[in-house]
Order: structure tokens, then sequence, then C-alpha cells
């Protein structure tokens, strides 16, 4: 080979692999940049996942702080009209600048000095009077405020609204259920709902992310407080979001034969039971038809007998009691040396 076409040769073969070595260059830069991108999304949403569950944690202590001392602190609630509502551990004390002593009447019951155990018994409107003494008695100041004392606790209805069958007192919802919360109180108001689902821990009913017509069984509590921290009775509801279609076979009183040839041979004799069972609700009833048929029968439990059939060819289902239907499913066979005919109970 001349001397210009082996330089030629060189030259070219050397190009090509630069070339090549180029691009697999790129291409594991941008496999690196795509991997890199990948897992900064995914630590992001790690990260975001990890910040959820810490604010969730931190809203279940705040509510359960919340409900472990409702009603057992002082609290005074001014309504938006100037109402001012007050709970039954409401403390008379009010700042004396004058370090002497606080002399307070209740409505038109004699006069009292101020004492850390002075509190409010009748719920209602109260008016209260003060008269502020210094260090030498002499009076320095008075004041009067009426307040409310709000003895009542919030009231909270819920109901569950939907398809649904009781069994032995216990309640089955299909998919799709409300709940319909109310809570009342005719004195300072609500406050808050908290709801407590499958034993989750209580959070404000805002902060709820799972529905409560999710697949399953469901506990769920409610609370409310007012606004001057009087907490309601907790209010209790069980049942089971029920989406699972029965499950359903076929029990034959022989065994079928699997020929290459012919598939699936029944003796004569053969009888089918069909047998179906539901976790949830329950099964409502069990369906047949002869293949091809629209019209569906209902099965008595009692045995199917094929009479002087050539072929049998049957289609079954289950449904729950809550119109949850199973698959339909397919059972076909010939049976041995017998005259066509027509399926029979």
């Amino acid at each position: 080979m001349p001397s210009y076409l082996k330089i030629f040769c060189t030259n070219f073969l050397l190009f090509s692999t630069l070339l090549y070595s180029d691009e697999l260059l790129e291409r594991r830069e941008a496999y690196i940049l795509t991997k890199s991108s990948w897992l900064e999304v995914k630590a992001q949403e790690k990260k975001a996942f990890l910040e959820s569950k810490k604010e969730k944690r931190k809203f279940k202590k705040e509510v359960s702080r919340k409900i472990q001392f409702a009603g057992k602190n002082s609290t005074r609630y001014v309504s938006p009209n100037g109402e001012i509502f007050v709970n039954r551990l409401y403390n008379l004390n009010i700042p004396n600048e004058f370090k002497g002593k606080v002399v307070y009447r209740v409505d038109d019951e004699p006069e009292q000095i101020l004492s850390p155990d002075s509190f409010l018994l009748r719920e209602g409107n109260h008016t209260i009077a003060y008269k502020l003494f210094d260090e030498n008695g002499i009076q320095r100041d008075q004041k009067k405020e009426t307040v409310y004392l709000d003895l009542t606790s919030p009231e909270v209805l819920a109901q569950l609204e939907g398809v649904y069958f009781e069994k032995n007192s216990f309640y089955y919802y299909k998919p799709g259920v409300k709940l319909f919360l109310q809570a009342k109180d005719k004195e300072s108001g609500i406050d808050e709902i908290f709801l407590n689902l499958n034993k989750k821990g209580y959070l404000p009913l805002g902060k709820i992310d799972k529905p409560v017509d999710s697949p399953g069984p469901k506990e769920i509590k409610i609370l409310a407080t007012d606004k001057v921290t009087n907490l309601s009775q907790e209010v209790y509801l069980r049942y089971t979001v029920d989406s699972e279609p029965p499950v359903i076979d076929i029990e034959l009183n022989t065994i079928p034969e699997l020929h290459s040839q012919q598939g699936l041979l029944c003796d004569s004799i053969i009888s089918i039971r069909l047998n179906a069972f539901d976790l949830g609700s329950g099964v409502s009833k069990i369906e047949f038809r002869k293949r091809g048929q629209k019209v569906w029968r209902t099965y008595r439990d009692y045995p199917l007998v094929p009479r002087k059939k050539k072929k049998i060819s049957l289609e079954y289902r289950a449904i729950d009691n809550l119109g949850n239907e199973s698959a339909i499913k397919h059972f076909k066979c010939k049976v041995k040396n017998e005259p066509a005919s027509v399926l029979e109970e």
C-alpha cells in the first residue's frame, strides 16, 4: 500500500475514534445529569415526606395537649361583638398596681376580698365589680365587667350517609360513603373539631388527609372544643367500607378428565355445586346461566344435575349484600357418551 494511503487510513481511523469518544462522553454526561436530577428529585420528595410527617407529629402533640388540658385552665374569650365568655376556672384576680387588696362583688352578692380561690359558680351572665385599695387601705380605683360563665360542653353530631348493610349490629358501606359532621355550641361557640382515624391520633378536621370512604375497616373518634375550652363528649363510629366482591368456586362430585383432543371430559353422573364466601357484608346470592343466555337464575344451594347432556357450558357469579359482583366464571366440559340435552336444576 502506498505510504500516503497508510497515512490517510491512520488519520481516518484516529478521527473516527475521537468522534466516537466525544459521543460517548456526551452520553455519559447526559446520563450523569439525568441521574443527578433524578436523585435530586427523589431527595426532595423524601425531604418533603419527612417534613410532612414531622408537621403531622407536631400537630398531634399540640392537639393532644389541647385535649388533655381542655377546661383545666382559666380561659377568657371576647367575641367579635364584645361579649366576654369565661370558663369555670376563670381567674378573677386582676393586676393591682397599688400592691394592696382587691374587693369584688358578683351581681348582688356581698363584697368579698379577692383571693386565688375566688371563682364564679352559676352559669350565665355575671356583673363583677372590683375595688382596688393601696397598702394604706385607700381606694385608688374601681372596675366593672360583665362576663358569661359558659359551663356547657359543645355537642357533636356525626352521621354516615351511603349505601350500607347491617350484619350482627355492624355496618358495612359501599365506597362513596360520606361523613356529615355538625358541632353546636349555643354559648361561646365552636372553636375546633378534632378527628382520630383508625387510632392514629387526633388531628384538626382540616388536617385529615385520608378519606373516610377508602376500603377497609374504620374507627373514627370525634371531639370538639368551644371558645373557652369546654370539651365535648367523644363521638365514636365504627364501620367497614366494603369494595371487595365475593369469592366463588365450583364443586364437582367427580373429577373430570383432561384430554388433549377432546378437552375436559365429565362423567354422566356429574353434579355441580356452587360455593361462595365474602369476608365483608356477606354473600347475598349466587347466580348461574347457560353460556350465551342473557337471564341469570338464582342458585338455591342444591346440586345442578345435567340430564342426558352432551356438553355443559355454564357461567356463574356471586353478589354480596352491597351489590359487589364477582367476576363471571365459566365451566365447560363434554359428557361421556351422552346425547344432547338442556342443563336443568
